[in-house]
């Protein structure tokens, strides 16, 4: 099965999947809480827990330009109703799409003098399914966020799939994915740079030990990954820091302890340092213990682990940064193994002390898989400087495309407001540069539209 391999996880029961190329083995029972401090060294004052977490960033108000349109894509959505705070509308800035396939962003940044949109196409009828992967890559470039255009990568990234593209501190840019080796065994990583966006060259990676990189995250003071290891005692999870993304090191281990192995479902960067969330299982007889887990650091290298009564939350967790801050949305498990709709959010103003703020309802779209096997969940945050937006997804058992539940956004995460992109639209990924910020991900992912996913970018209009 494919999956992004900082997702992936072997619970045990039902196949759950969330997205064309992401996978989960998942069978839940209620929580319990974890209660363990590990790591070395010291957080920064910033990353010290406070009584009374307050937002350190509120949105700002820039007026960008709005450029002609790329000719080659054309925006058929209409913009969003206004929403509060600076950013009053999402206006369509490019479609792409393209006949008997689906094509999705997954992944941007702006670097090389662009946004730079990561992604990728599949056939119509392999979308979801499992087997060997059939993707081919993509990538879009736009100078302002509002005119767009594909790249024609030719051999660039001949049997290799792409997942994450960063910006480095030099301005260039840099890709990560794997490669399908020959004769198909596992796939190795492999990492592209580009100075232009439009040009990638294949860089040799300096990693210590023969595995592949999670998804990678980049911030102010370097880039993170959590691997997965498998061990005769059982599967850890390593944190691996690297300053230039060509040389990686091991940082930090999350072992097994007293039965419980270990498991990630997210990490992110912000410009205060980086947050994980994760979870630790076991089985006792034929049940399942789980306990949620969020681990935080100020420079990828010392991470401590926030106290068990600040990680109440349930295990399938996200998190993104807001600011300074961060942002938690978790959805609960009901005592049938379901997921629930209703996910709770949670602030941090260090990504050790947490405090609940908000819920989010998730609704299920109209949907033939509507049945007793199927959830809705929060299945992604991206952060866009100054506010959060969250995307909804259908979880449905054993597998299937990603279909829309709903689009989000907050500033604080407290005051959550549904967004008016059509139905069937998911966000992957925002970037933002010089007041411009932009989204990305794809529609279309509903039943009624028969899985043909188009990749699409929005830019966001200001007062």
């Amino acid at each position: 099965m494919r999956g992004r391999p900082l997702r992936r996880a072997i619970l045990a029961g039902t196949v759950l999947t969330l997205g064309g190329v992401a996978g989960l083995v998942l069978a839940i029972n209620l929580l319990n809480s974890a209660e363990q401090r590990i790591g070395q060294g010291s957080p920064s004052p910033a990353a010290l827990p406070s009584p009374s977490p307050v937002a350190s960033h509120r949105p700002r108000s820039v007026a960008p330009s709005m450029a002609e349109q790329s000719p080659i894509a054309v925006a058929s959505a209409e913009p969003t109703p206004d929403m509060s705070g600076p950013i009053v509308r999402w206006a369509t800035a490019a479609v792409f799409s393209s006949d008997g396939w689906a094509e999705e962003v997954a992944d941007m940044t702006y670097a090389a003098g662009h946004f730079i949109g990561l992604g990728y196409r599949e056939p119509d009828d392999q979308r979801g399914q499992v087997g060997p992967p059939t993707d081919e890559p993509r990538i879009w470039i736009s100078p302002d966020g509002v005119a767009w255009e594909r790249v024609d990568v030719g051999t660039m990234f001949e049997s290799a799939h792409p997942r994450t593209v960063i910006a480095l501190p030099d301005g260039s840019a840099m890709a990560f994915g794997t490669i399908d080796p020959e004769p198909p065994a596992n796939p190795r990583s492999a990492a592209w740079r580009s100075t232009d966006g439009r040009t990638w060259t294949p860089i040799e990676l300096r990693l210590p030990r023969d595995d592949w990189l999670g998804q990678v995250v980049s911030g102010p003071l370097g880039l993170i990954s959590v691997v997965s290891i498998s061990t005769e005692e059982g599967e850890t999870e390593e944190v691996w820091y690297s300053v230039d993304g060509a040389t990686w090191t091991v940082t930090h281990t999350i072992e097994a302890s007293d039965g419980f192995e270990p498991g990630v479902y997210d990490a992110q960067a912000g410009p205060e340092g980086f947050v994980i969330t994760g979870y630790r299982y076991r089985f006792n007889g034929d049940e399942r213990e789980d306990q949620a887990f969020v681990l935080a650091s100020a420079d990828g290298r010392g991470w401590f682990e926030a106290p068990s009564n600040e990680t109440t939350f349930e295990i399938y967790t996200h998190v993104a940064s807001i600011g300074s801050d961060w942002i938690i949305a978790a959805n609960g498990v009901r005592e049938d193994g379901r997921f629930s709709s209703l996910a709770t959010t949670w602030f941090s103003a260090n990504g050790l002390a947490w405090d609940e703020r908000a819920t989010i309802q998730v609704p299920m779209p109209t949907s033939p898989y509507a049945d007793e096997e199927t959830s809705t969940v929060i299945s992604g945050l991206v952060s866009t400087g100054d506010r959060v937006i969250a995307s909804g997804s259908v979880v449905i058992c054993c597998h299937g495309p990603r279909w829309a539940a709903g689009v989000w956004s907050s500033f604080d995460g407290r005051s959550w407001e549904r967004l008016g992109f059509p139905p069937g639209t998911v966000v992957t990924a925002a970037a933002e540069h010089d007041g411009i910020v932009v989204l990305a991900g794809f529609d279309r992912a509903h039943p009624e539209d028969d899985f043909k996913a188009r990749a699409v970018f929005w830019v966001g209009e200001r007062r």
